[in-house]
């Protein structure tokens, strides 16, 4: 795996969370695909789609400490994804205080991950890691 593509990776998870964490990323999304379900979007994207914590290229794509961080957020997410509306529009959703909840949990996971750096990439070119077990996109 080279570096562009570890860095591709780990940018993935960077726009995930910011979706997650920006009511007008959102919005935008929204916007721009006006036949999804976006609400419902948010959710597969994260628990379906790419956390994948046991897999060859996330452990090694992510030091201990960013997995840690994204574990965290993925116990708080997952802890509150049952109470979210049950809802078609972004901006019902935005009304739901666990929303709001996961919303800045995101934000602040997505804060404590230095995602451009060359170490985070580095580590991961050195082991040689691939993202084909699982596809990222």
């Amino acid at each position: 795996m080279t570096e562009s593509e570890i860095m591709e990776a780990r940018k993935v998870f960077q726009d995930l969370l910011n979706l997650i964490s920006s009511a007008a990323e959102q919005f935008e999304y929204e916007a721009s695909v006006p036949i999804a379900n976006v609400p419902a979007e948010l959710v597969c994207m994260w628990f379906d789609d790419h956390y994948y914590p046991n897999s060859e290229w996330f452990l090694e794509c992510f030091s201990p400490q960013e997995r840690d961080t994204l574990a965290e957020f993925h116990r708080f997410y997952e802890a509150r994804v049952d109470a979210l509306l049950d809802t078609e529009q972004v901006s019902e959703l935005q009304k739901s205080t666990e929303w709001q909840e996961v919303m800045a949990k995101a934000k602040e996971a997505a804060g404590e991950i230095e995602w451009a750096t060359e170490q985070g990439a580095q580590a991961c070119v050195s082991r040689g890691t691939s993202l084909i077990a699982r596809p990222l996109g």
